[in-house]
Parts: structure tokens; C-alpha cells; sequence
């Protein structure tokens, strides 16, 4: 009696299998090659070539990873940047948006400028626990795509010329500690924070913020207001008197 011989299906989804592997693989080259394009960016702000040791000669992810200021996940995802007082001049770099892995960021006493990512609620740096941004020379106003980077802890804006209000939305950011915007030219009310943050130096010489630990914004206005119209008054009057005693 002969028996005949089930084909096998082991290696039925084998196919399928490598071709998904090829596939990750290849996003994956396109991310190192993301990566590697940033940081040269970045390494063209550098005016006193405190980043010499930057070497992008080999182009490969691993030796990306070694550079100064840099950390990395499994040596290949860069997850920090610390670059503070590295003397970086420019524009905010954008292009950080594409560290898809980003942790940590600190670009604070540099001599940055302009204005601070305003589309950074649709970027990918949904990893990000740390931005500080201290000590530059950002001006214009707080994006309020900030809030939308929910992992927040660390959020320092202070000692820049940061105008306009502070977006309501950052109150609502629930893991954050650590929040300084200090030393600005911020006006307004202040956010109502859910998290436990610490904001009795927050505000400091932002002389047009009001609310909170503040006080209320009503009386803030009516105090501005009033000033405001004793002087105008007060100069108006003394001028008439003196153009009289002239005449």
C-alpha cells in the first residue's frame, strides 16, 4: 500500500518574511542617513570648531554614535543631544525633527536665533522628555506644538526674547517638572498646570505676565492701565503749565 507525501508548508511564509526584513532594513538606512545629514547641520553652526571632532568620512551610523554630545540606542538611534555652550550660531535646526528616537535635547547657551520650530507638533520627536533651549537669542512666540510633546519633564525656554503669551496648552502637559521662562518679554496670563511643577522662578523679569502666583490679571491691567494714564496726564498737564508760563 503506498502512501503519498503531505507537501510542507513550513517555509510557506518564508518569502513574505524576508522581504518585510528588506524592507526594515532599508527604512533603516534611510534613517542613518537622515541622522548623519542632521548632525551636519548642525556641525556647520559650530563657529569656534568646538565640534572638530565630528569626522563624517566613514558616513556609517556607528561611528555617528562616538561623536562628542551625542548618545545612541544600541549604536545606531540617536536618542540625546547635549550641546550646550558649544557656540553654535544660526537658525533653531530643524531638522532635528527627523530623530524619530530623540530623548534629550539641549542647545542652551549657544547663539542661536530666530524662531523656535513653529511646526513642531507635526515633527516625530514623540520620545522627547528633555528640551532646553536657555540662554539663546530665540525671539517671536512659543510654539504651541510644544504641548502636543506629551513626555515632557524638562521644558526651558528662560533668557531668550520670547514675546507674546504662553500657549494655555502647556498646562496641560502632565509629566512636567522642571519649566523655566524667565528672562523674557512674555505677557499675559500664565498656564493652570496639572503636574506638580515647581513655578515660583518660572516667571521672573517677564514683567506683562499676570495670574497664578502672580496675581490676578484684572488687577495687573488695572494697575498697568492706571500708571499708564497718571503719566500720560501728569506730562500732558506740566506741559500746558509750562507753555503757559512761557507765553
Amino acid at each position: 500500500m503506498s502512501t503519498k507525501m503531505k507537501p510542507t508548508t513550513k517555509n510557506f511564509n518564508v518569502l513574505p518574511i524576508f522581504l518585510g526584513s528588506l524592507f526594515c532594513l532599508f527604512l533603516a538606512g534611510l534613517d542613518a542617513e537622515s541622522d548623519v545629514y542632521c548632525l551636519q547641520t548642525i556641525k556647520k553652526l559650530d563657529q569656534f570648531n568646538h565640534l572638530s571632532s565630528w569626522d563624517f568620512k566613514s558616513n556609517t551610523e556607528g561611528d555617528m554614535c562616538r561623536f562628542s554630545g551625542g548618545e545612541c540606542w544600541n549604536n545606531v538611534k540617536v536618542i540625546g543631544l547635549s550641546l550646550s555652550n558649544k557656540g553654535l550660531k544660526g537658525q533653531f535646526p530643524s531638522c532635528v525633527e527627523n530623530f524619530a528616537w530623540l530623548q534629550t535635547l539641549n542647545l542652551s547657551h549657544n547663539e542661536l536665533s530666530g524662531y523656535i520650530l513653529s511646526d513642531i507638533s507635526t515633527s516625530q520627536l514623540t520620545y522627547l522628555t528633555s528640551l532646553d533651549l536657555s540662554n539663546n537669542n530665540f525671539y517671536g512666540e512659543i510654539p504651541k506644538g510644544i504641548a502636543d510633546l506629551s513626555g515632557l519633564i524638562t521644558l526651558r525656554l528662560d533668557s531668550n526674547q520670547l514675546s507674546g503669551q504662553i500657549p494655555q496648552e502647556l498646562g496641560l502637559l502632565s509629566q512636567l517638572i522642571d519649566f523655566s521662562v524667565a528672562n523674557n518679554l512674555l505677557e499675559g496670563p500664565v498656564p493652570v498646570f496639572v503636574s506638580n511643577v515647581n513655578v515660583s522662578l518660572s516667571y521672573a523679569n517677564n514683567s506683562g505676565l499676570c495670574g497664578g502666583a502672580l496675581g490676578s490679571c484684572d488687577e495687573s491691567l488695572f494697575g498697568r492701565t492706571f500708571w499708564y494714564s497718571f503719566i500720560i496726564g501728569f506730562v500732558s498737564s506740566a506741559t500746558s503749565v509750562l507753555v503757559s508760563f512761557m507765553v
